[in-house]
């Protein structure tokens, strides 16, 4: 699959969270010439209303996305080409998943960028952040930017290999996020340790990723590590590395005492990550797997038995 990103949503709520999301988005557009749709989602209100709010809310969106790009051309020696950017407005009223859900297959969305901070009360941790409740609405890649992370490229990646699927096809989603020539990627294979029987299964998929990189601008580094708790471990390697970016499969598995809350393996690694992170739902890799399954049906060879 040759995956490009043309079309980028921004949802905004005019937080510095959200405004650094967008410094990300920026240049991830301008890299790719993509277009910018930044999205304010309101609570229902009488149509007369949202009419009157609608400008308002429209020339603070414009408001903010100048001050950003300004502030990042005066940090930066590289100048934004804001020239060749279009950039959208859209002030929504309703539910935010469900809102932001609509406007990425309306609008044919390529991937959403998220700000996130974290679990900051105890309201959010039963219940979800917003940035939870737009991921697990998003019908496209999400990559969510929390408050902390300042960089606006990304240079070395962290790619996690679990037992679970598409851990190869996720590959393809990477290519567009190299915002400068060369591209570390670290691929780390992460079994339980309760779990040793994996061990080999999980080694023929770090050689099948590892194979499947035919790129002279990406430099790969591997190992496979045992762990008590894998998103714990994937933080902890993404720290000593100092990658800019995670890529996941965002699964929505929980264990059991998560039930009480809105937690998930993909809501523990967002909540507790300072590093962005790349979520490819499962949905969106399973045609790749069947294409990539078709192939492999193709290109085998049968010898018959004597």
């Amino acid at each position: 699959m040759d995956f490009k990103i043309q079309k980028i949503c921004v949802p905004m709520n005019f937080t510095e969270t959200a405004s650094n999301a967008l410094r990300m988005a920026v240049r991830i557009a301008v890299a790719n010439k993509a277009q910018l749709n930044i999205i304010h989602v309101i609570k229902p209100m009488k149509l007369e209303q949202f009419a009157n709010v609608h400008q308002k809310v429209v020339a603070m969106l414009k408001s903010v996305v100048t001050r950003t790009i300004s502030d990042m051309t005066k940090e930066s020696s590289d100048k934004i080409e804001i020239v060749t950017m279009t950039i959208n407005f859209e002030v929504e009223m309703g539910d935010v998943g469900a809102i932001i859900n609509e406007f990425e297959k309306s609008s044919k969305i390529d991937l959403t960028i998220i700000g996130t901070h974290g679990v900051r009360s105890l309201q959010e941790m039963w219940s979800g952040t917003t940035a939870m409740e737009i991921l697990k609405h998003t019908s496209c890649p999400a990559l969510t930017i929390p408050c902390e992370f300042k960089n606006t490229t990304i240079d070395s990646v962290l790619y996690p290999i679990r037992n679970t699927d598409g851990y190869a096809t996720k590959l393809d989603y990477l290519i567009p996020f190299s915002i400068r020539s060369k591209l570390k990627l670290h691929l780390v294979a992460i079994y339980k340790v309760s779990d040793v029987d994996e061990v080999y299964g999980l080694t023929n998929k770090l050689k099948e990723v590892r194979d499947n990189i035919n790129s002279e601008d990406v430099t790969v580094s591997y190992e496979i590590i045992a762990s008590e708790s894998i998103s714990r471990s994937i933080l902890e390697a993404a720290k000593k590395m100092k990658v800019d970016l995670i890529v996941m499969n965002a699964t929505m598995d929980r264990k059991w005492y998560d039930l009480f809350t809105s937690h998930s393996f993909t809501n523990r690694m967002i909540n507790d990550s300072t590093i962005p992170i790349l979520c490819i739902k499962p949905e969106l890799l399973k045609p790749l797997m069947e294409r990539a399954d078709k192939t492999n049906r193709k290109n085998e060879v049968y010898i018959p038995i004597m």
